[in-house]
């Protein structure tokens, strides 16, 4: 009979007291806990009540140990430390805003057994509210293709990497792989922790997108949040698609540079014909939320958020570029507003 590998569990936190409760609530529902050996919270500097939500946990389970940051170093850095204090065999990472599913404990198991380095699959409730569905439906359609080629396990290479939705949200590697990866960069990390590290992992080892291994995540639930995580990415989307990689992503962000110059010089030259076909964008950008909508209902509902976060996104694309060409726009690179809102 081959031996169970030994797995610890790392949960970055960064002031995300709101969700600490129901996280460790589905550990104990789903029988988690009796399968792990190490449980490791890495409060990442956290001002909220975080601190006292990681302590309360930690005096229901006597395996429970909180290592505490002195300061925001963001999730990479949390992770990396939550992953030296672990002594297991492989690493299981789950974000503070995921909750685990009643069979999660068996399928841990099962899952083990077959392959070393897994990514979870995510789901989102839909009807929690509008962030939830709008996520959903972005998603559904940008990665159309991850939906439907992994309702059995996808094994990621090399070669299909960045085809695929992946991350360390719920993620179970090698330790040994991980911070193999992770001391690659040094004091440097990557804005793009999650995709650059991960592809350093696969370069050495396959990774296994499975169905079996999966968890509710629920993205931020107010306007102001949601729109800040976007404009936070700008910088990470930047370093990973336009100045790495040459895909999708970089041909899109170049076509809409294109059309958003040309139709500035428009409006320099005939104003009145310029604010014709910016209102035609915006027309035309409202339309597009048809492409999400799977009823009349949600389209209505999708439009307004969906014309927010195109412009939102835009602009956090245009900042991600400045942010890499000039030095000066580099405010607070590896800490802070770049990464906090992640962990």
């Amino acid at each position: 009979m081959v031996a169970r590998p030994t797995i610890a569990l790392i949960v970055p936190t960064y002031n995300m007291a709101d969700y600490l409760e129901p996280l460790w609530a589905s550990f104990k529902a789903a029988g988690l806990l009796e399968t792990l050996t190490e449980i490791i919270f890495v409060d990442d500097g956290s001002t909220d009540a975080t601190p006292n939500q990681l302590q309360q946990i930690a005096t229901e389970h006597d395996r429970v140990v909180v290592v505490t940051l002195p300061e925001n170093r963001g999730r990479f850095c949390a992770r990396q430390q939550g992953a030296v204090r672990a002594t297991s065999e492989r690493l299981l990472f789950i974000d503070s805003r995921i909750t685990v599913t009643s069979g999660f404990a068996d399928a841990l198991q099962q899952v083990a057994q077959t392959a070393s380095n897994v990514v979870g699959r995510i789901d989102i409730d839909t009807t929690l509210n509008l962030y939830c569905l709008y996520w959903q439906r972005t998603h559904e359609l940008i990665f159309w293709r991850h939906y439907q080629d992994t309702q059995v396990p996808l094994l990621l290479t090399p070669v299909n990497y960045d085809t695929y939705l992946k991350g360390t949200g719920l993620f179970l590697c090698s330790r040994r792989l991980f911070l193999d990866a992770c001391r690659t960069f040094g004091d440097a990390p990557p804005l793009s922790d999650d995709t650059a590290l991960m592809r350093l992992m696969v370069e050495q080892e396959p990774l296994v997108v499975h169905p079996a291994l999966r968890g509710n995540w629920v993205p931020r639930g107010t306007l102001l949040a949601f729109l800040g995580r976007l404009w936070e990415r700008g910088p990470q989307f930047a370093e990973y698609h336009l100045w790495q990689r040459r895909g999708f992503f970089f041909w899109t962000v170049v076509l809409g540079l294109l059309i958003v110059f040309g139709l500035l010089w428009l409006s320099i030259r005939d104003p009145q014909y310029g604010l014709t076909l910016w209102a035609g964008i915006l027309v035309l950008i409202t339309l597009s939320t048809t492409l999400l909508s799977k009823s009349f209902r949600e389209f209505f509902l999708l439009a307004p958020l969906h014309v927010i976060v195109v412009f939102t996104c835009g602009l956090s694309v245009v900042r991600g570029i400045l942010y890499h060409c000039w030095p000066f726009t580099r405010f607070r690179a590896n800490r802070g507003s770049f990464t906090n809102q992640a962990t």
